[in-house]
């Protein structure tokens, strides 16, 4: 009988089907004992990991599948912001992107009227991004939220998110019904996208402005070497 190396962090259980070169991801707010944590999901998607993490990372869908939440068709300008390698001290490496700034109706289930909102993104796994959000109009409110993509086939995938937040008000079903509406805006959206994988090929999509963040992610899987979920 073969065994797997498994270990259990964040309130989900983590298996290693081959030799392990890296501990579990690194996700320090999720340790961080100010901060309350909400697991959501599992959703299922029919479409690769990377194309759901990358979707993740966008602003410019804001103004158009979360209007009136995260986004408002009259703003629909992404500012430009600084994309960059991430690394860690145990060996993680990724991309980040700071300086992301976007209006948001209501940016989270606490809020009452609209907020200038500071995003920060990082990559830290190729199936893993984490968002921190501040937002301008409630002081003292910060969020992270980490999306953890499942792999069940090339183009079908599971995904599991967990918020760690100074919402100490809300019940948990609250918070995951609010979560849930803005993740099941975007599925249909991510389904509709063809190829259902995620093209890495220089000129393969044409990019605009506000995708630095998908082209350093996209650079990254290739770096990397990723085959599954993607076209070379």
């Amino acid at each position: 009988m073969r065994s797997y190396r498994v270990e259990e962090r964040y309130g989900l259980v983590w298996v290693c089907v081959g030799d392990p070169t890296l501990g579990v991801l690194p996700f320090p707010e999720a340790d961080d004992p100010n901060l309350r944590k909400v697991i959501c999901g599992p959703y299922d998607v029919a479409c690769s990991g990377p194309r759901i993490v990358e979707n993740f990372l966008d602003m410019a869908h804001f103004a158009f599948v979360h209007a009136g939440i995260l986004g408002d068709p009259a703003r629909t300008k992404v500012r430009d912001y600084r994309v960059a390698p991430w690394s860690d001290a145990g060996g993680s490496r990724g991309v980040s992107a700071t300086q992301c700034f976007a209006w948001q109706p209501q940016t989270n289930s606490l809020a009452h009227g609209g907020s200038e909102v500071e995003y920060t993104y990082r990559v830290v796994r190729p199936l893993t991004a984490i968002l921190n959000k501040v937002p301008e109009a409630q002081r003292g409110f910060r969020e992270a939220i980490s999306i953890h993509v499942q792999p069940i086939e090339e183009e079908a995938s599971r995904v599991w998110m967990i918020m760690a937040m100074t919402n100490f008000q809300q019940t948990e079903e609250d918070l995951r019904a609010f979560q849930d509406r803005i993740f099941l805006q975007d599925r249909p959206i991510l389904e509709a996208q063809q190829p259902r994988r995620l093209p890495l090929g220089q000129g393969a999509e044409l990019p605009v402005r506000s995708d630095a963040m998908s082209l350093a992610y996209r650079k990254h899987l290739r770096e990397l070497g990723l085959r599954y979920g993607v076209i070379t």
